[in-house]
């Protein structure tokens, strides 16, 4: 499984949860790859939590794309402030056998909130 980029919190639950069902098999309350009978190992990753601005949520909607490690931590529009906010640790499973070794950092985008909702 990989470290999410980009995406929001419900799809991240849902990748977690498809990567479970789809990917995995419990013995002795262990995780293993179904694929391949591997155990399982784990990254723990520092996920940045950050709502969008709806100019960004707009934009970001407009024009999907594909973001590279570095430009997740630095670069990228949506995210350059990626650990200046909340950063959780989170358990990122992967087959060390079957699969790239998660990335070290991500982010989950919250829904954007109209200015005029927002607490100041």
């Amino acid at each position: 499984m990989q470290t999410p980029q980009h995406i929001d919190a419900t799809q991240f639950s849902e990748s977690v949860t498809d990567y479970l069902q789809s990917h995995c098999t419990m013995r002795d309350w262990e995780l293993y790859c179904a694929g391949c009978g591997t155990a399982i190992k784990y990254v723990f990753a520092q996920v940045s939590v950050h709502q969008l601005s709806l100019d960004e949520a707009t934009l970001s909607e407009a024009t999907p794309h594909e973001v590279k490690l570095d430009e997740a931590t630095t670069d990228d529009m949506n995210c350059r402030e990626l650990h200046s906010r909340s950063v959780l640790r989170i358990a990122m499973p992967y087959c060390p056998r079957c699969e790239p070794e998660p990335q070290p950092c991500g982010c989950i985008h919250l829904p954007a909130v109209p200015s005029t909702l927002r607490v100041q």
